[in-house]
């Protein structure tokens, strides 16, 4: 059994028909993945930018502690910890500032407080 006939009727349009839909990929993949990680990153960037001697961060690993001083022309921040140690970290270490609001995320679902579960059950122990 000869396959040539079948090749030959296939009629491969190739990259014209594909392009479309590549492109169309490439999109969502901007839109869904790269973008939103690009905002990340210049928010995070800002934030460490706009740090102060004072403001309480949250470094890698959990540590909760206080601004004591930044390096202003290198990438070290000391950090005191409850007034009896300092700690000398890299800035890019620091993963949040505290105190701050967080990022507004969109409402997953329509529930409104008085039709949930918790606060039926709230408004019976009271």
């Amino acid at each position: 059994m000869s396959f040539s006939p079948l090749l030959l009727q296939s009629g491969g349009g190739g990259i014209q028909e594909m392009l479309p839909l590549l492109l169309a990929f490439l999109a969502i993949f901007y839109f869904v993945l790269f973008r939103p990680q690009q905002r990340e990153k210049k928010a995070r960037e800002e934030m460490i930018k706009n740090l102060k001697k004072g403001d309480e961060v949250v470094i890698q690993g959990g540590i909760v502690a206080k601004i004591h001083r930044l390096e202003a022309d290198g990438p070290f921040a000391h950090l005191d910890l409850d007034g009896t140690a300092r700690m000398r970290v890299v800035k890019d270490s620091i993963l949040k500032k505290l105190g701050e609001p967080a990022p507004a995320k969109k409402p997953q679902d329509a529930k409104t407080p008085a039709n949930s579960e918790d606060a039926k059950a709230a408004a019976a122990r009271s």
